[in-house]
């Protein structure tokens, strides 16, 4: 069953520009870095939040099982970038089953 996981990010007050543009590129290229829909990658989306009051980004990946998400998850690439993430920021993530294409 497809897995939609969902991650809103929130900046710590002193992080510059740089970096918060540096997180927002690094997440924009990560679905292809990471095997894209050849590793179970079925949709992925990571933007400036339209309301940076609650959250500075959003990102929304759906996955097509659980493994896949498991693997996307420990893939050096993810890794490296929630490391740097952590430096910088604070999140949750969210993983629900959702049927894909949403809606079906």
């Amino acid at each position: 069953m497809p897995i939609l996981h969902a991650v809103p990010i929130r900046f710590l007050d002193d992080v510059s520009q740089e970096d918060r543009d540096e997180i927002l590129e690094r997440y924009q290229k990560i679905t292809d870095e990471c095997g894209g829909k050849d590793a179970g990658i079925l949709y992925c989306k990571v933007e400036k939040n339209l309301y940076p009051d609650k959250c500075d980004l959003a990102a929304v990946v759906v996955f097509e099982d659980e493994k896949a998400m498991r693997v996307f998850g420990e893939h050096p690439k993810h890794a490296a970038l929630t490391q740097r993430l952590g430096e910088l920021a604070t999140w949750r993530s969210m993983d629900l089953p959702v049927s894909w294409p949403m809606g079906s």
